[in-house]
């Protein structure tokens, strides 16, 4: 891929500005001509490292980079172009909010019907056990803080904060994607989430009784 030395921008459309090692190898004979590459998202490693965190799919390879800073408590991962996101790319992303809630031996939730779970995934203190909860919740308050929007679909139903938390019924879909939309021209304080006195003696409690009882039941 070629970049302009003076912009740093790629160069998109000129002859030559973006070839493929695959190419280059089935040109040399290295590759079969019927050699066809199949591509898994860019970051697809993170997924055995971080199992018990939730998973956010954008475009680029570089938004990915960028809002790992920005949202550290997600697995960010890129489909790397326009036409990327394919179910077959999707066949890692298995469970689901509604499997992650209802099914773990300490769950509390064991009778929250599918659209139940997916409307309290971005509620505060929901948790699946395992400590995956939090990431959510702090991602939904910084995006209405920033006037953006969340749409989470998981299974049979989807979550969209830009309609006052609106759950619908959507085509199916094996396992969870979110679509996030930031203001990047508004500014937001992280530390506007936990706006009270009161809610930050909550989470410090919270967070030593994590540490000192190891409860993963009240992990979020």
């Amino acid at each position: 891929m070629q970049y302009n030395p003076e912009t740093g921008r790629r160069l998109k459309h000129e002859s030559g500005a973006i070839d493929w090692v695959h190419n280059k190898l089935k040109k040399s004979g290295t590759l079969p001509e019927y050699f066809n590459l199949q591509q898994c998202f860019f970051g697809e490693h993170l997924l055995k490292l971080y199992s018990d965190k939730p998973v956010a799919i954008v475009e680029s390879e570089k938004s990915t980079l960028i809002a790992n800073a920005v949202f550290p408590d997600l697995i960010w991962l890129a489909a790397g172009n326009l036409n990327g996101l394919s179910l077959e790319k999707c066949k890692v992303l298995k469970g689901g909010i509604h499997k992650s809630l209802t099914t773990h031996p300490n769950t509390k939730y064991a009778n929250l019907s599918e659209e139940e779970a997916i409307r309290n995934s971005i509620q505060r203190g929901i948790t699946n056990s395992e400590g995956m909860g939090f990431g959510l919740w702090a991602t939904a308050e910084l995006i209405k803080k920033n006037n953006g929007r969340l749409i989470i679909h998981s299974g049979n139903y989807q979550l969209d904060t830009k309609s006052d938390e609106l759950v619908k019924e959507s085509p199916y879909w094996e396992g969870t994607y979110t679509f996030i939309t930031i203001n990047t021209l508004n500014k937001i304080d992280y530390s506007n989430v936990f706006n009270d006195v009161e809610t930050r003696i909550d989470l410090l409690n919270e967070k030593k009784e994590e540490i000192s009882n190891d409860n993963l039941d009240d992990l979020w």
